[in-house]
């Protein structure tokens, strides 16, 4: 879902592939904060916690700067690199 987000937010005419990129990486952090914060805090009730819990949304923020990342890369790369990943598990 947060490719097909990427896409649709980039489709757009007046956003460059600068803006798309920028987009994700602040969402990205965001996220990040989000659970390293108020996440933690709701599951330990502890600040700052003596465990730190790194779940779901730390690893959907993280897919996001690879997405950012990724965005740059010439559309073959991307074929070529789809198809190694599905391909080659």
């Amino acid at each position: 879902m947060t490719g097909l987000l990427a896409y649709l937010y980039g489709s757009k005419k007046t956003y460059s592939q600068l803006a798309t990129s920028q987009f994700l990486f602040k969402r990205c952090l965001f996220l990040i904060i989000l659970e390293l914060t108020l996440i933690n805090f709701a599951w330990t009730f502890q600040l700052p916690p003596a465990k730190v819990f790194l779940q779901v949304i730390w690893a959907i923020g993280f897919s996001m700067i690879a997405l950012a990342i990724l965005l740059w890369l010439p559309r073959w790369l991307l074929v070529v690199l789809d198809c190694f990943i599905d391909c080659g598990s």
